[in-house]
């Protein structure tokens, strides 16, 4: 008798216990948000294949426009660099199937500005002109990236530590192209830059973006974070410098327009990661 009373006293420790550690692994989630946070990141990732086109005019001994291009390429894959910060303000949120589920969302309101860097280079081929004035394309860009983005939170029953989030936002970029070049492949002109009188040009255009990560919350209000980000920024045209072909060492190259490059609509997939403090 004894050993079954202590056999059903065991038994119900055990029952207890467990009921106790699932309602404390399905705790009813809080729905307070953290109110103003700061962050800083950085990461990497890669530009998708980019449409280049150089347009302009090349003119002959008499004066006489007698070459016109509109040379047209796509870029390769290339890499990119990000590195930048953002504030914004969670606010508080919604349980999600009722209280004891311990779901919940929070949205919050976020404004962020980065550095984005990229390379996109292309062989351009001048379809008004057969084997004639093809282009080798470099297109260093730093941009400044700016934006006002919507954030939603998930708050689980499995932790209260580590917080899954998704959100997007939409804003501008401006563009800064330095140190381009435009070398022509056919026929072969080694060495002569034909943006050389002006090889940097700016531009700017329309940004959208979206993200979605994982938060860890490793000391009081300070996070460390995780996340894929995908960026689209729109199309954008540049106006650099005509070439002069004496500086280097062409001094019988054709005069010509300045030269314009459009370039096409830019598709980044980026990882990221940084930290954040809760006020």
């Amino acid at each position: 008798m004894i050993n079954k009373t202590l056999l059903i006293q065991f038994s119900m420790k055990v029952i207890l216990s467990s009921v106790s550690l699932m309602n404390v692994c399905h705790a009813e989630a809080t729905t307070n948000g953290r109110g103003v946070y700061l962050g800083l990141f950085g990461g990497g990732g890669s530009l998708s294949n980019t449409s280049i086109e150089q347009t302009g005019i090349s003119f002959g001994k008499d004066g006489k426009a007698n070459t016109n291009v509109a040379a047209q390429g796509t870029s390769g894959n290339t890499g990119a660099s990000i590195g930048g910060a953002h504030v914004g303000y969670e606010f508080d949120g919604w349980n999600l199937g009722g209280k004891e589920s311990g779901w919940a969302l929070n949205p919050a309101a976020e404004i962020e500005g980065y550095y984005l860097g990229s390379n996109p280079s292309a062989y351009a081929v001048n379809p008004l002109a057969t084997f004639k004035h093809d282009f080798s394309i470099q297109m260093p860009i730093d941009a400044g990236v700016f934006l006002v983005n919507t954030i939603f939170s998930f708050k689980t029953p499995y932790t209260n530590n580590i917080t899954p989030y998704f959100g997007g936002g939409i804003g501008g970029a401006t563009l800064s192209v330095s140190g381009s070049s435009s070398e022509q492949l056919t026929p072969a002109e080694t060495g002569l830059n034909h943006f050389n009188t002006n090889p940097n040009a700016s531009g700017s255009a329309f940004a959208a973006s979206a993200k979605a990560g994982l938060r860890a919350e490793v000391y009081n209000h300070f996070s460390l974070f995780a996340e894929y980000r995908y960026l689209f920024i729109n199309s954008s045209s540049y106006s650099f410098g005509n070439t002069n072909g004496a500086s280097q060492g062409y001094p019988n190259h054709n005069v010509t327009t300045p030269w314009n490059v459009n370039l096409g609509s830019q598709y980044y997939n980026m990882a990221v990661a940084g930290f954040e403090y809760s006020f």
